[in-house]
């Protein structure tokens, strides 16, 4: 996989003279590192000495054995991936391990914010052994939304140890008011800078190599209101000047006249070949000897800047070995107006040679760029066209490529229809679905003009734009959650294309295995996703063999074959960590898938591990399986340890996310995991208004697809609702119904819910041998699963059954029998049934029962039904039903089961 190219100049300090002035009032306090502060910012216009002052700071600290960060910003981290890649690179220098994750999860293929990455960041550096302090410089050239607010979040969020220094010509738009309010920030100002007599004097002598009276340097240090780079120029002038009184007088230190002097005494003082090198360099961000010999044909560029640096003439060396430089932003924007002013297209032509070099050596990032900068369009159009497919299928750097295509005019997007469709894959794994389509459309329309010109040599490129753009659409519709449209789409595409290249097949193949296993046609989706599989591990497409386990992973667990769908989650976690990194963004799917298998056999610490701190990395950006599953199994850890409104709050977090993104797979299954949770709570109001309000999204929402499926959620809730409100004939009725179609569709999972709900009914309904006859088939067909949660989930409306069903069961030793031995240990049931479950103090009923009830709890104790109590007594059936919900109340019960046996532990049936 190919990784973005990191600027490692950007990451340390320009190198400085050690003859710099000491500015002991302005440095660190010395608890600066204690926690009391948190962040240092440093602002004022250029040239008053703020990456001076940040380079002494970051000295001073890494000599005290501090751990120091430096990211000296430039304009093209407006590109918030770039801004956070750089972010993670600079704290991974300062503490070895910090930043991968992040790292991992922005090369991951599909990134569409930055909050994953910050809570990475945020994860990293809470660990971290050792205080840090991190060093922003030039802030200023950053006005983005997205970058500022990450490193907001930093801000507000990273624990005390790390502390942050900030350089910046203004006040960035940061949230630092409650900072000011409780002391943490120290604000060092354009007054702050200013240079006192003293310390003017001292530079001075640094630079001219002069001794200055005192009288003539207070007088220079008023006519230049102590602004260092006006003292650093006039030190310049007076080197062989004897006249330096005069020129003091002269000399007032405004803009005006340091741009006049900058042209009359420096620049008009130097040989011709460095001026004019001068000029034409000062376009580039960074310089080294190759790069000015490609923009200005100077073939001893080498010896040029090293006369400059010999100069003092604001050129500051990046790295030790001084192979990159950068210009003094002050001395860097008057070369370029006076570049400007002399010739109005020379910068344009010298920022087209700078990207040729960039491109030359394999930085198409930097090459686009300045290729845009240029205003060479032709040439940025073509590198991005060409680079576009392995910048958003292989790195996911889709912000980038938006941005760039932002600053595409119209005429060459039209020109190259490759830009577009890597455009609309950008857009839609960035969750754009709407703006992804509108531009499939503007390709479609350069089509038509295509054939309407009637040129033969377009047929190629029609072709190759037909076979792009419907596959784009068959993408867009798996990752809309379009089951019916995309098993539609992708036949077409692969019957319409049959000699594409194997990626394109191998991603439309997937897509028609999520088709079929959405609507559970398990065995032509398993054959889809072999070939998937094959393709993408043979052209190393790995971000497609992920999407393909994944599918494959569900289609096995629907079908029940629970073990063989963890061994082949488990291979492909271990793959996808090794080829793409432990933290890529695929990795944190096939976790959630995991977790939900882990939680379904009881194996919660397991789960719970799985799911740690991938949360918010699913909910970002992720396909619906791994999204249902990672809301689901967190809310229903949260529920097993006693969290019932954290629980709640999740599954109403992600009902809102479904409803947001149009999903209403996701939408259904959270409402119904919602309801059934309060169900379980003994809150029939609430879940019955969960029901309605869910069957009416779904309605509304007129998506035929997952019928034979979804109907289901709803059915089972339908059917709980009705075991909730004693009413276990029209429960079954639904169940029958459900029941056929899971086993129709080889739905075994389904199939042992239906069963647990089916035994719950018929053992209300007094039918104790259906009853265990149903949980015996339950048990039967999760054994090989190894399911125990379906069980134990319903809780003591279960235990009672699993209970009798122990003790009534020969024990052959199969593995049906296994299983009901672990899930009675699960349950904490004792076959003998002692323990917990041994006789009990009838004072413990907090009412006796009547008569009545007596009655009507010791027929149910012959085993008959409740018509068949109803015959005995000659009372009608809702009689019964009426007795046996006083005596549940009584006995502090939930079912007839429980019942008997809290009723034979208080001897109230002797």
């Amino acid at each position: 996989m190919k990784h973005r190219r990191i600027i490692a100049t950007k990451l340390g300090p320009p190198q400085t003279s050690s003859a710099l002035v000491q500015r002991e009032r302005l440095a660190p306090p010395p608890d600066w590192m204690s926690g009391r502060h948190r962040l240092a910012i440093v602002t004022g216009p250029a040239g008053y000495g703020k990456t001076t002052l940040l380079s002494d700071w970051y000295a001073r600290l890494r000599a005290e054995g501090g751990a120091v960060a430096w990211l000296s910003v430039d304009p093209a981290d407006e590109d918030p991936a770039r801004f956070a890649a750089y972010l993670a690179h600079c704290l991974g220098r300062a503490v070895p391990g910090i930043g991968q994750s992040a790292l991992a999860l922005l090369e991951s293929g599909a990134q569409p914010s930055l909050q994953p990455v910050l809570e990475s960041l945020l994860v990293d550096l809470t660990q971290a052994a050792r205080p840090i302090s991190l060093f922003i410089d030039d802030l200023h050239l950053v006005t983005g939304q997205a970058p500022l607010e990450m490193l907001g979040g930093l801000l507000a969020h990273a624990p005390d140890q790390v502390v942050f220094v900030i350089g910046s010509r203004s006040k960035p738009r940061l949230n630092l008011q409650e900072l000011q309010l409780r002391g943490k920030m120290i604000d060092i100002t354009m007054a702050d800078l200013r240079f006192s007599a003293g310390e003017a004097q001292e530079l001075l002598h640094i630079f001219s190599d002069r001794d200055i009276d005192p009288v003539t340097v207070q007088r220079l240090c008023q006519h230049t209101e102590g602004w260092p780079a006006a003292l650093q120029l006039a030190s310049l002038s007076l080197r062989g000047n004897d006249a330096i009184e005069a020129m003091v007088e002269g000399f007032t230190g405004s803009d005006r006249q340091i741009c006049d002097y900058l042209g009359e005494v420096v620049l008009a003082r130097l040989p011709a070949e460095l001026h004019d090198f001068l000029l034409q360099t000062s376009v580039l961000d960074r310089l080294c000897a190759d790069l000015c010999r490609a923009v200005t044909g100077c073939r001893n560029s080498q010896a040029m800047l090293e006369d400059l640096e010999a100069r003092n003439l604001f050129l500051i060396p990046l790295d030790s070995t001084r192979e990159w430089y950068r210009y003094h932003h002050l001395f860097q924007d008057f070369l370029r107006q006076r570049l400007k002013s002399i010739d109005l297209d020379a910068p344009a032509a010298l920022k087209a040679r700078s990207a040729q070099w960039f491109r030359q050596h394999g930085l198409d990032e930097e090459a686009i760029n300045d290729a845009l900068a240029a205003g060479d369009y032709q040439h940025a159009a073509c590198w991005i066209a060409e680079s576009g497919e392995d910048l958003v299928q292989r790195r996911g750097a889709h912000v980038t490529l938006l941005n760039w295509m932002r600053r595409l005019p119209e005429p060459y997007l039209a020109k190259w229809p490759a830009i577009r469709i890597h455009r609309a894959w950008s857009l839609a794994f960035s969750l754009q679905f709407a703006e992804a389509e509108r531009e499939l459309e503007t390709v479609e329309a350069y089509r038509h003009k295509l054939l309407k010109e009637g040129c033969k040599e377009a047929a190629s490129e029609v072709a190759a734009i037909d076979c792009m753009v419907q596959l784009q659409r068959t993408i867009l519709a798996a990752l809309r959650d379009r089951a019916e449209e995309s098993q539609r789409l992708s036949e077409a595409w692969l019957q319409s294309w049959p000699a594409a290249d194997p990626f394109k097949r191998g991603a439309a193949l997937a897509v028609l295995g999520f088709a079929c296993k959405c609507r559970c046609d398990f065995e032509r989706g398993w054959e889809s996703l072999r070939m998937a599989r094959l393709i993408f591990d043979e052209s190393y497409g790995y971000y497609g063999t992920a999407w393909a386990i994944m599918i494959i992973t569900v289609l096995l667990a629907k079908q029940g074959r629970h073990r063989e769908a963890m061994d082949e989650c488990a291979r492909g976690l271990a793959l996808i960590t090794h080829q793409l990194g432990p933290h890529a963004h695929a990795v944190y799917m096939l976790s959630a898938l995991m977790a939900a298998m882990h939680y379904e056999r009881d194996e919660l610490a397991e789960a719970e591990a799985h799911l740690r701190s991938g949360l918010s990395h699913v909910r970002e950006q992720s396909t619906v399986d791994p999204l249902i599953a990672a809301y689901q199994t967190a809310a229903r850890l949260a529920f097993h340890q006693g969290e019932n409104a954290r629980g709640d709050s999740l599954l109403v977090e992600g009902i809102a996310l479904g409803e947001r993104r149009h999903l209403p797979r996701l939408v259904a299954s959270l409402q119904a995991e919602l309801a059934t949770a309060h169900l379980r709570r003994g809150e029939v109001a609430q879940a019955a208004d969960v029901l309605r309000a869910g069957t009416r999204h779904w309605r509304m929402q007129m998506v035929p697809d997952h019928a034979a499926e979804e109907t289901s959620p709803w059915g089972l809730v339908r059917a709980r609702i009705d075991i909730a409100n004693h009413e276990p004939e029209r429960a079954l009725i639904i169940l029958h119904k459900l029941l056929s179609r899971a086993h129709r569709l080889g739905h075994r999972r389904k199939e042992v819910e239906l069963l647990v709900l089916k035994t719950m009914a018929r053992e209300q309904m007094g039918r104790q041998r259906e009853a265990l006859r149903a949980l015996r088939d339950a048990l039967a067909m999760a054994a090989p699963a190894g399911y125990l949660r379906v069980f134990l989930n319903e809780g003591e409306s279960l235990r009672w059954l699993v209970k009798m069903l122990l003790e009534t069961t020969v024990d052959d030793h199969g593995l049906a029998h296994d299983h009901l031995q672990r899930l009675a240990h699960a349950f904490r049931i004792e076959a003998t049934g002692g323990g917990t479950d041994a006789a009990a103090d009838p004072t413990d009923v907090l009412e006796p029962l009547t008569a009545k009830e007596t009655q009507v709890l010791r027929l149910v104790a012959t085993g008959r039904s409740n018509e068949e109590v109803a015959e005995s007594m000659f009372v009608s059936q809702g009689t019964v039903k009426w007795h046996l919900h006083n005596v549940y109340a009584k006995l502090q019960v939930r079912n007839r089961t429980a019942a008997l046996s809290r009723a034979r532990g208080l001897r109230l049936l002797d």
